[in-house]
């Protein structure tokens, strides 16, 4: 990539697992991480020698000034702070980026002022520690939003760090980030609620959790061969209507704090099973007379 097309200097403000990716994949980019910032100096500090990054501080201002692009990877409620507080010490055309997948670049509009490009980058992706977040984001999507030339630059950006991209628009964002927290965060609660229903028949946490795992690999694996509707299984998508008759009665009696989730999930599968052609009307009605 041409240097007019992408500068190469870049501050990362927010050393956390969203930074720690981000600056490693930059840097193996090719990118200079010329500066990170940090709440906890020793933070900065360890993302700064894992990056070669001469400057590091708990000062956000203290690591802006020689960047192309500065990364804001802070949690959302920060963004707009630090935005404020570097607006004025930004060079008109860098390119300012968070990193939040529920606000849009309006965060960003103090720096605006003051001819930066702002940007909204979302990383499409579950970071839960630091030491495998790196390996994860490559090859993830990033979700853009901003102005028409700061979007252009992500894009390239992006492809620079082996990612795929696309574009929202800002009222868009918020519907986005819930339907990322129903892919990812919602299954964990799911898992959580399953792992506790193998406990009330005597199998332990860690075992329910060796059996789970090759499931849920398995169901993913299903949806990226046949799609979403192709991987539905189970006695729903059979039509087995005495299988699930016995299964609500069962919760019910033995394990109640469940029978919502189970009937609203079920429901959505007599649905998916029904664009399947899997259920004929008759076999519908039933189902959902049992699960209501």
């Amino acid at each position: 990539m041409a240097q007019t097309e992408m500068f190469s200097r870049v501050s990362i403000i927010g050393a956390g697992r969203v930074g720690t990716a981000i600056a490693l994949s930059l840097k193996n980019a090719g990118f200079e991480i010329v500066g990170v910032a940090s709440r906890r100096l020793t933070e900065a500090a360890k993302l700064a020698q894992k990056v070669a990054c001469p400057q590091f501080s708990e000062n956000v201002r203290d690591v802006i000034a020689h960047s192309d692009i500065i990364f804001i990877t802070t949690p959302d409620h920060e963004i707009a702070g630090v935005s404020e507080k570097i607006a004025s010490y930004i060079r008109k055309g860098v390119l300012l980026i968070h990193t939040s997948g529920a606000l849009s670049s309006e965060v960003l509009k103090p720096a605006r002022a003051h001819g930066v490009l702002c940007l909204s980058m979302h990383p499409c992706q579950s970071f839960s520690d630091v030491h495998t977040a790196p390996e994860r984001l490559t090859g993830s999507y990033f979700c853009l939003e901003g102005t028409a030339e700061a979007v252009r630059k992500g894009k390239l950006l992006a492809k620079r760090m082996r990612c795929p991209s696309f574009t929202l628009r800002a009222k868009e964002k918020m519907i986005y980030h819930i339907a990322c927290s129903v892919a990812s965060n919602y299954l964990v609660v799911l898992v959580e609620r399953a792992l506790s229903a193998f406990e009330t028949i005597g199998v332990n946490r860690s075992k329910a959790s060796e059996i789970i795992l090759p499931l849920l690999k398995g169901t993913v694996r299903n949806m990226e061969m046949s799609g979403v509707e192709g991987a539905l299984t189970g006695p729903i998508e059979r039509g087995e209507h005495t299988t699930l008759e016995e299964e609500m009665r069962v919760l019910e009696r033995e394990i109640p704090e469940l029978r919502n989730i189970y009937s609203t999930l079920g429901k959505e599968a007599i649905k998916i099973a029904v664009k399947k052609g899997k259920l004929d009307a008759e076999a519908e009605r039933k189902l959902f007379k049992i699960i209501k």
